[in-house]
């Protein structure tokens, strides 16, 4: 498994694969998990110096939107909330958000075990020659563990320039989220695209 330590030096923005996460931790809420994550992410830095980006992408919502915390944003905590909508999953959503990241210079550090989404994030490394790194859903619930019960402080650096630049972007992103884009694939058309051409691998019937 990747370490969450070298991956945390690396990322600017990290996406969460939040019901893959929460299956690992026996399912506790939507909120609870928000809350633990946003405790986790409060004080940490990227390469500049700056809080780095937490988006949670959870599957399901009447329609495909994104969010932030004002609770959270007081923490000093860059957090956005997407839902899929029902018409796609948070598969779908988090290759679609991770290549509007890239396109803007970050590097993206996407936390799921789903084998499928893995395999979507390889294949979109390749495509896009970018910073693109996944951890394992089990690695960063070990980086969870003491920040379980915890919220984060009040005292964070929101007023510093560097943070509200990232404020900025967050707002952009959120708002380009609620335009509803359609995601480049679905997880059913990744899967059809996945599968061989059955008659090219067929070996030759021997001739009699």
């Amino acid at each position: 498994a990747t370490a969450m330590k070298s991956a945390t030096s690396d990322g600017d923005v990290y996406l969460v694969d939040t019901n893959n996460t929460r299956a690992v931790m026996g399912w506790p809420s939507s909120d609870h998990f928000r809350r633990a994550a946003c405790a986790w992410a409060a004080g940490r830095r990227d390469a500049a110096g700056r809080p780095f980006i937490l988006v949670l992408a959870q599957d399901g919502g009447p329609t495909s939107s994104g969010s932030t915390s004002e609770d959270d944003a007081l923490s000093g905590v860059c957090c956005a909330v997407t839902r899929s909508g029902p018409r796609w999953k948070a598969d779908d959503t988090i290759e679609r958000d991770a290549l509007w990241w890239l396109d803007r210079g970050c590097d993206v550090v996407v936390i799921t075990s789903d084998k499928l989404l893995r395999s979507r994030c390889r294949q979109l490394k390749r495509a896009s020659g970018r910073g693109l790194r996944v951890v394992e859903s089990e690695v960063f619930v070990n980086e969870l563990g003491p920040f379980w019960r915890s919220r984060p402080g009040s005292k964070q650096v929101q007023r510093e320039s560097k943070y509200q630049q990232h404020v900025c972007l967050v707002a952009d992103f959120v708002e380009y989220v609620n335009g509803c884009p359609r995601p480049q694939h679905s997880t059913k058309s990744f899967k059809v695209v996945r599968q061989p051409n059955r008659a090219m691998h067929r070996p030759a019937r021997k001739k009699r």
